[in-house]
């Protein structure tokens, strides 16, 4: 067995220039600021003789270019401190109204108290944004200003990690000859660089749901919804992903996705994943969980039909609709191999689905991504570290739910079984107390919601039989970073898994480049899954 470690991480340091040119002449009333200003002058009266031969001139040290944090850190205090009048320059007068003041600027502290202060938050952001593993809390006040102070530190840290190199994601594998074939047709897990705007985990969020949400209805053209009926009433969703494509494209190959918690095609790491799929010869199809769908929702029969028995609503183990839409998706491409894709919820169904049936899967490969080992310990953590986060998916569970039929009122503590329990669960584990779990048969108390995430517990590793590719980041948010350890591990149960670790990538998010962000979890996807099925259809010939 070997274990990958990453290579020492390289760094570059980018010499800054400063100008000594600017529009606005600002003037300094203060005897220190002349003082500065002449010796300055006199110093570079100095430095070239009356023959034009330059002269070594001793330079103070907190001038070296050694020293260019502790002068960015002394020149922003120094402009913090100052307490005078700042005066408009002439040529502005005509663009400012005569009854409006000059700015003034007070501090109640000496000056060196403030450069002292400004230099320690600065400090302490830097510190927050480079520290290992992240903070990923908000559940205290304290958590919260670390948090806007990591916030504080990124944003400061981007035109260094703009120059810095990428990382080496962690490799964890058994040497076997199919491992190592595999690994060989997939360059791009040797290297991952973060876009440099997007290594904190909030921003990052801010962006995919952006993406998610703003321009989405020029991509529903691309999809064609067709719902598979279960035997109790339900109704699974399948979104084909139709894309023009190009006449010398010939599918071969069959991509099943699982999708987010409420995802359907159209949102951005989906679609991203779609889009470069299909011009590979992939044909994308994405399995929408009942009641789900951001876009295009997957409202379930007794909505439109009061007089129908609601049929049970989606659940956290899905493994019951997974073989199902697996099934169909067979029997619908006769003849090509399926390969499956599984994204944080998905993620978490899809490895209960090939770890549970072994060697009778339908699928060929498949690619785990960002989905945590067990759903109790998840759940609850989440609650813990993250409440408005818990907050905003408890809701979004609460409307998938609504889609189903199910009433998702607010149910009182003396409604449950065993009466009020201390202390309260947090937003997610209290859905899941108050609905989920007595949707599917356990009763309304966090036994219940405890004994239902037990029963929804993915099956254990060793049950798998095909090559899986395991990925997550220790920067992910809702999965603690101990728990990133254990999934690092997880190639050590099963010769069939390889584990793939990053430190940088947040939750579902794995975008190179700047302005025009790469989604590295695509590339490195197709990488594998090709590989795997080379890696298959090579050692069927041989056989």
């Amino acid at each position: 067995q070997v274990f990958v470690e990453p290579s020492a991480k390289q760094g570059r340091t980018a010499e800054l220039g400063v100008s000594d040119q600017h529009p606005l002449n600002f003037f300094c009333e203060t005897q220190a600021s002349r003082c500065v200003a002449k010796a300055m002058s006199k110093t570079s009266n100095r430095l070239l003789e009356p023959n034009g031969a330059q002269q070594n001139v001793a330079v103070p040290a907190i001038f070296c270019k050694e020293r260019l944090p502790l002068q960015f850190l002394c020149l922003l205090g120094l402009a913090l401190s100052f307490s005078g009048k700042l005066s408009v320059p002439e040529y502005l007068n005509n663009f400012t109204y005569s009854s409006i003041e000059p700015p003034v600027i007070n501090s109640p502290f000496p000056v060196w108290l403030n450069c002292l202060l400004v230099a320690l938050l600065l400090l302490s952001a830097l510190f927050e944004a480079t520290r290992f593993p992240r903070l990923a809390s908000q559940a205290t006040t304290a958590a919260c200003l670390r948090t806007m102070l990591q916030v504080v530190g990124d944003l400061l840290l981007i035109p260094w990690r703009i120059l810095s190199p990428g990382e080496v994601p962690v490799l964890g594998y058994q040497q076997t000859p199919t491992n190592l074939e595999i690994l060989a047709c997939c360059p791009a897990l040797s290297t991952f660089k973060q876009a440099a705007w997007l290594h904190n985990a909030l921003v990052a969020f801010v962006v995919l749901m952006w993406r998610d949400n703003v321009g989405v209805d020029k991509f529903r053209k691309n999809v064609r919804r067709e719902n598979v009926h279960a035997p109790d009433g339900g109704v699974i969703g399948l979104d084909w992903w139709e894309e023009e494509q190009k006449p010398s494209v010939k599918v071969e190959r069959v991509l099943f996705i699982a999708s987010t918690l409420t995802g359907d095609a159209v949102v951005s790491t989906i679609r991203d994943m779609c889009q470069h799929f299909s011009p590979r010869g992939w044909r994308c199809v994405v399995m929408v969980k009942r009641g789900c769908g951001l876009t295009i929702k997957n409202t379930q029969p007794c909505i439109a039909r009061p007089d129908l028995k609601p049929s049970l609503p989606w659940c956290f183990s899905g493994f019951d609709d997974i073989e199902l839409a697996i099934n169909h998706v067979v029997a619908s491409c006769p003849g090509l191999p399926v390969c499956g894709l599984g994204l944080s919820c998905g993620a978490g169904q899809l490895r209960n689905y090939v770890n549970r049936l072994g060697s009778d899967s339908k699928l060929s490969a498949a690619v785990i991504v960002d989905a945590a080992p067990a759903w109790e310990p998840a759940l609850k953590s989440l609650d813990e570290r993250c409440p408005l986060v818990a907050f905003f998916l408890s809701e979004a569970i609460r409307m998938t739910y609504e889609e189903c039929g199910v009433a998702t009122r607010d149910v009182p503590e003396e409604a449950l079984c065993g009466g009020k329990e201390e202390p309260p669960p947090g937003p997610v584990l209290k859905f899941v107390r108050d609905h989920m779990a007595p949707a599917h048969g356990f009763e309304r108390s966090l036994a219940g919601a405890s004994e239902y995430l037990r029963w929804c517990q993915p099956a254990h590793v060793t049950g798998c039989a095909i090559p899986v590719l395991e990925m997550v980041s220790f920067n992910d948010t809702l999965i603690e970073a101990e728990v990133c350890k254990d999934l690092q591990r997880l190639w050590e149960a099963s010769p069939h898994v390889i584990t793939a670790t990053t430190r940088q990538g947040t939750h579902m998010i794995r975008y190179e480049g700047f302005l025009h962000l790469r989604c590295w979890l695509r590339v490195v996807a197709a990488e594998f899954l090709e590989a795997a099925l080379q890696s298959s259809k090579a050692s069927s010939s041989q056989s």
